[in-house]
């Protein structure tokens, strides 16, 4: 039985069910197939023009911007479900949708999406997870943004994909299920939807590029430098080993007038929630 799901914005309809996500009640064409075949089926003269990602696992994702469509062959749905939001999406919505995905993750603030964007464990889910007490959470580790003006994101889903040693014994109802590097699905209680709205309060503000040191507050210092944010930029564009040159080229040429920063943030997460309380991000 075929579901519908609204995924970065976008109708999806898949032939599995996707547990951490709600379904959705389509009232217009879908915009993209996602059917899942068992890993036996999969053989070399399936490629023909399709994008073809290949996870090493028994997943291997064939991607078809033109008919709209991504055929996955795996026998464990939870690989699938830990794995398609990331680059399968990424490199359809480059292609077809004049979007990008950027690997990080986002809070409003004072009605613009921040996000926090930077290398794997270097704390972007920890932060925003910790931000979500203070500010709206509007998505985590993927964040699409439409290149088009004004940018108007969107994240996959209300949850945040979390280390269970970070979640309090209290917070534990609040996680449905693990992925497949046994992160818990959290959701907070201050996620907004945001995958269907067009409202100005959805635009893209700013974007912090994170780094960890030992200090024991946050520190931010805008990146002046236009080629120096492009290349940020694209190398947090999710999928970019995949896409044209000419995906990346648009991309980074639409979104180089986006203030960015570095920013840095304490190794200890006690210091990282205390400094948090009396840090202004300059709205």
């Amino acid at each position: 039985m075929n579901k519908y799901y609204m995924i970065y914005g976008i109708i999806t309809r898949t032939n599995f069910q996707i547990d951490i996500l709600t379904e959705y009640n389509p009232s217009s064409e879908v915009d993209l197939d996602i059917c899942v075949h068992s890993f036996s089926e999969y053989n070399e003269s399936l490629k023909n023009d399709k994008i073809i990602i290949d996870f090493h696992f028994n997943l291997v994702y064939l991607i078809d911007p033109l008919q709209k469509n991504i055929t996955v062959f795996s026998d464990d749905i939870n690989k699938v479900v830990s794995s398609v939001f990331n680059i399968p999406f990424g490199v359809f919505l480059a292609i077809s949708k004049e979007c990008v995905l950027i690997h990080g993750s986002a809070v409003l603030i004072n009605d613009k999406i921040c996000i926090f964007s930077g290398n794997k464990k270097v704390g972007k889910s920890t932060l925003t997870y910790l931000m979500s007490s203070y500010y709206p959470f509007v998505g985590d580790d993927t964040i699409c943004v439409s290149l088009a003006c004004p940018h108007l994101c969107c994240s996959s889903g209300s949850f945040i994909r979390i280390d269970k040693s970070i979640l309090d014994h209290r917070e534990l109802s609040q996680t449905k299920g693990y992925n497949i590097s046994g992160k818990a699905y959290f959701f907070p209680d201050s996620a907004i939807d945001l995958m269907a709205s067009n409202k100005s309060s959805t635009t893209l503000g700013r974007i912090f590029y994170l780094d960890r040191h030992d200090s024991e507050k946050i520190e931010t210092k805008e990146i002046g430098s236009k080629i120096k944010k492009q290349i940020l930029l694209a190398n947090n564009i999710i999928g970019n080993e995949y896409l044209p040159f000419e995906c990346i080229n648009n991309a980074v040429n639409a979104l180089s007038h986006i203030h960015a920063f570095k920013m840095t943030i304490p190794n200890s997460i006690p210091l990282l929630k205390q400094s948090l309380e009396s840090f202004s991000f300059g709205y």
